[in-house]
C-alpha cells in the first residue's frame, strides 16, 4: 500500500490545490510526506532478495477474477503471480 500512497498523494494534494487549498503549504506538506513513506519503502527494499518486493494486489471483481497490481506482475484469481525469470548458469 505504500506505493500505492507514493504515486496517489501527490495528486491528492494537487486536487486539494486546485479546490482551494493554499499551495505552498499543501505542496510541502505533500512533498514532506511523500519523501517520508519513500524512505520507509526504501528502508524495506532487500537488496539480495529475487523476485518483485513491496506488491500490493487488489480484486476487482471476485467472480471474474479481475484484479489489479502495483507491481511488474501478473493478476490471476484476484491475486498477483509473479513472472518466473529464466535462471543464468
Amino acid at each position: 500500500m505504500i506505493l500505492l500512497f507514493i504515486v496517489l498523494f501527490p495528486l491528492a494534494a494537487a486536487l486539494a490545490v486546485l479546490l482551494g487549498a493554499p499551495a505552498r503549504k499543501t505542496a510541502l506538506w505533500a512533498a514532506a510526506l511523500t519523501l517520508a513513506a519513500t524512505l520507509v519503502a526504501y528502508s524495506g527494499f532487500e537488496g539480495g532478495q529475487r523476485g518483485f518486493q513491496m506488491v500490493t494486489s487488489s480484486p476487482i471483481s471476485s467472480g471474474s477474477g479481475i484484479g489489479c497490481c502495483t507491481s511488474n506482475v501478473r493478476a490471476r484469481g484476484g491475486a498477483c503471480e509473479t513472472p518466473t525469470a529464466p535462471r543464468r548458469s
